[in-house]
């Protein structure tokens, strides 16, 4: 594939059709972004904190209805902000107030998401959603399940962890699609796809650059990575970095790992928990 070539197909990556809705769910905050068809940049961007940290959960559905929840507000604002209805400057003002504000929390946003659909305004589908999850995705499911992300489920479950995770956590994808379509009344299950967030990190640097042959390293609560061949093919693999061992000494107590208490772990070294 020479130079032309590799652009046209990096530049088909970026062709979306109507509205498509893109969420990065890390360990401590989310990252929501709306694209709409034509629009090189986002018409929405919104981050959201944890206000309990998905480690905390003792649950696996808490995933897919989070999920839902941040995605159909995200949906909910756009909708407003095209709206033509009028007699509504209170709510967009608090609407513009929570998507500047990273903390305000869940249980408000859905409060505002049900004002807009109270409102009258239908709340526009979108045409896909991609989801960058940290942990070992193949086949758009998650299959790693080791992460600390799930580690409250793993005390709570115990010998049953397995069988919740493949139930509840496991076909994120899918669950996130059939609930989207629940919430919006739609007839048919929205596309989604999930990629493990190093990857996701590496096809968005390869894109913007119009290059291959990229390596990225995603430093977020933990620590993931991701490369894009030379012909800007994805090449799964790296996955969850955060076990590898930075330190070649007999021990390093200052940087174990703090899950699993590996000592000179690379999550220590190059991560926000670092």
């Amino acid at each position: 594939m020479d130079n032309k070539e590799l652009q046209e197909h990096l530049r088909a990556i970026t062709k979306i059709k109507d509205i498509a809705a893109g969420i990065d769910i890390g360990g401590t905050d989310v990252k929501i972004a709306i694209m709409k068809q034509g629009n090189p940049e986002p018409i929405l961007l919104k981050e959201y904190v944890w206000e309990t940290k998905p480690k905390e959960w003792n649950d696996g559905k808490e995933f897919k209805e989070n999920t839902v929840k941040l995605i159909l507000f995200a949906l909910a604002v756009v909708s407003l902000r095209v709206s033509s209805l009028e007699g509504q400057e209170d709510l967009r003002r608090r609407i513009e107030e929570a998507v500047k504000d990273e903390n305000t929390s869940m249980s408000q946003l859905e409060r505002l998401t049900r004002e807009i659909r109270d409102s009258g305004i239908v709340i526009i589908s979108p045409s896909s959603i991609g989801i960058s999850f940290p942990d070992v995705v193949a086949g758009d499911q998650i299959v790693g399940g080791m992460t600390s992300k799930t580690e409250a489920m793993r005390g709570a479950y115990e010998e049953r962890y397995w069988q919740e995770f493949n139930r509840k956590v496991k076909p994120l994808a899918q669950l996130v699609s059939h609930g989207i379509k629940q919430e919006l009344n739609l007839s048919e299950d929205v596309p989604v796809g999930i990629a493990n967030d190093g990857d996701v990190g590496s096809l968005w640097a390869a894109v913007v650059s119009g290059k291959g042959g990229i390596l990225n390293f995603a430093l977020g609560t933990s620590l993931a990575g991701g490369y894009i061949n030379a012909q800007g093919e994805l090449s799964t693999g790296l996955f969850e970095l955060s076990y590898v061992s930075l330190y070649l000494g007999d021990r390093d107590p200052l940087h174990k790992h703090n899950k699993y208490e590996l000592y000179g772990s690379a999550q220590q070294f190059l991560s926000q928990d670092a």
